[in-house]
């Protein structure tokens, strides 16, 4: 059976490791790519985790796992198919819940497709709505202006702040039943 191709990939690397550091440096002189340092993460227990780095990158042409695999002499990566869903990841957009790494963090020059308006708007409401707590103004503020959203938040501040109201209100439902 013939090896799937895919064009986006993504791995996570820890700073300390020398091989690691060569590997980021690899990847981010010969592919487009988009990286970032997660050293504010914490695990289940409340403890910081190890910091480390999540990089996507985008090949020329589509290629196999396999193929990256033996080129970079590693044995983990893995593909990316929607490569929005994978940027968005790198600074949490979608987990309101896990620390808010702002856009400024990352690193490289792999962009969003379709980077539109509507794309942008629909991070705002994927923040709202992937939250499991109540969202304050102040934080649906806090979150556009650190992910570069601030220009789309305030176009249509109504819609969103309507939006945060019906969600908040589901949550309290929620919380007392």
């Amino acid at each position: 059976m013939k090896e799937e191709k895919f064009k986006y990939f993504t791995l996570v690397l820890y700073p300390e490791d020398s091989n690691h550091c060569n590997l980021l440096n690899y990847l981010s002189n010969t592919y487009t790519c988009k990286y970032i340092l997660h050293d504010k993460d914490i695990n289940k227990d409340g403890e910081l985790k190890k910091s480390h780095w999540h990089i996507v990158w985008q090949t020329p042409s589509p290629r196999t796992i396999s193929s990256l695999k033996k080129e970079l002499n590693i044995d983990y990566l893995e593909s990316v198919r929607t490569q929005k869903q994978m940027l968005a990841y790198l600074i949490h957009a979608n987990d309101s819940n896990k620390y808010q790494y702002p856009v400024s963090d990352l690193k490289g020059d792999l962009s969003i497709e379709n980077d539109t308006e509507d794309n942008n708007i629909l991070l705002i409401l994927d923040f709202i709505e992937n939250s499991d707590v109540e969202i304050t103004i102040k934080q649906l503020n806090y979150f556009c202006a650190k992910n570069g959203l601030w220009s789309h938040y305030r176009r249509s501040s109504y819609i969103f702040i309507k939006t945060l109201e019906e969600h908040n209100k589901l949550i309290n439902f929620k919380k007392n039943y």
